[in-house]
């Protein structure tokens, strides 16, 4: 499985490109005619997931994150 990073970490286990992670962000209306454009987009493979990843503890989210995107700063 893979998570991408945006400005936003998406895990679903029917995303399975980067395209389609970006179709999530740039294909939603969003309210008040707000205009979302995903400028950047990286992957990441986390394995099979569980539960216990991690990435699905927000005690763990950063730590985790600067794991599997080194070299970028993960606030």
């Amino acid at each position: 499985m893979k998570v991408y990073k945006l400005e936003v970490l998406i895990i679903d286990y029917d995303v399975n490109s980067v395209d389609e992670a970006l179709n999530i962000i740039n294909e939603t209306r969003y309210a008040n005619h707000t205009n979302v454009e995903a400028i950047t987009c990286r992957e990441a493979d986390i394995g099979e997931w569980s539960d216990d990843n991690p990435l699905n503890y927000t005690s763990k989210v950063e730590k985790e994150m600067n794991r599997l995107f080194p070299g970028v700063k993960n606030d």
